[in-house]
């Protein structure tokens, strides 16, 4: 440990202080009654002048050597007072230090996180209002157009045409007028009596313009005939339900429900399936006797072999639009 100027300085002085002070008592000493210490005074005499004068230089020196130390230890321990002061704290110190710390913030941050709820609340109470204010709206404008718009007739489609305010829905094709209504397209013809009838389809003109109809099968089928046979062959798996579809299409023209051809129709099958129902083939075809065969075939189309005709569709659904196809050409729409 270094020592500084100004200690050494002082140490000095000290030390000087203290001979001064020994050689003033041993003035006073000398001043004193010869009688007083005999002992000491015939010590003195004996050792002599040198002796006098050794004595208390050794003193002072053991004096001054006990003093250096004394400043020394107390120096060291005022340096290690300064030391431990500017020494870090201890981990305990430093924990109960974060601990106080924490302790103070914790209200602020208490303060924060109730400041941050009270706004969230809101803003999910403003949520919350604004949703059901969009429901409500949804709901009166769903009921004003539900309850408040009334479901149209197909008199009333069909004047929708007439006024010009066309859809995907209701169109006039070839000069007929065509609406969708009741999951079925309708369109109005005249009968032999002039009587004017709402007749259904399962698919609009626009559906079925691809499919090929042989020219002139309608007459084929119509000239001259007094009796029609539409005859299902069921041993390819085709449905009959499906299949009573195109056939009740079907008949409703060639037959006494439209007032248009009026020639008897009679619902077959192919082979024996039910009592009752007759069993017709090609081989029952004459000149006066139609059979129209509903079966699958390569492609959706209508042709003859001699005095038979076929309906063949690559599925059921393809059976029907061959049937829809048909009757527009009979009826004219298809030109």
């Amino acid at each position: 440990m270094k020592k500084s100027p100004e200690s050494k300085e002082s140490k000095e002085s000290g030390i000087e202080n203290k001979r001064i002070e020994q050689q003033q008592t041993e003035d006073q000493e000398e001043q004193l009654d010869p009688n007083a210490f005999p002992k000491e005074r015939e010590n003195q005499q004996e050792k002599g002048p040198k002796a006098e004068t050794k004595e208390p230089e050794q003193k002072i020196d053991e004096i001054e050597e006990k003093t250096e130390d004394k400043i020394y230890k107390i120096q060291e321990k005022n340096e290690q007072k300064k030391e431990e002061k500017t020494e870090q704290p201890t981990p305990k110190k430093q924990q109960k230090a974060q601990n106080q710390e924490r302790k103070k913030s914790k209200p602020k941050l208490r303060g924060k996180l109730k400041k941050y709820k009270e706004e969230d609340n809101s803003l999910k109470t403003f949520l919350a209002i604004l949703g059901f204010i969009v429901v409500l709206f949804l709901l009166i404008l769903g009921m004003k157009y539900f309850f408040g718009k009334k479901a149209m007739t197909i008199e009333e489609l069909h004047e929708q045409n007439l006024k010009g305010k066309f859809s995907e829905k209701n169109f006039f094709y070839n000069g007929y007028s065509f609406v969708y209504f009741d999951n079925l397209w309708w369109t109005q013809v005249q009968s032999n009596d002039k009587t004017l009838y709402d007749i259904p389809f399962r698919y609009s003109p626009r559906e079925v313009e691809y499919i090929v109809i042989e020219p002139g099968l309608g007459s084929k089928l119509l000239k001259g005939k007094n009796l029609i046979f539409i005859s299902i062959n069921l041993t390819e798996n085709l449905s009959n339900s499906q299949m009573a579809i195109a056939g009740v299409e079907l008949s409703r023209i060639t037959g006494k429900r439209y007032n248009m051809f009026n020639i008897d129709t009679i619902g077959a099958f192919t082979t024996p399936i039910e009592k009752g129902v007759p069993v017709i083939t090609c081989a029952n075809a004459t000149n006066t006797t139609a059979v129209v065969i509903y079966r699958l075939g390569p492609m959706d189309r209508a042709y003859s072999k001699g005095d038979c005709i076929f309906f063949e569709g690559i599925n059921e659904t393809g059976i029907i639009k061959v049937t829809d196809k048909f009757i527009y050409e009979v009826l004219g729409i298809f030109k």
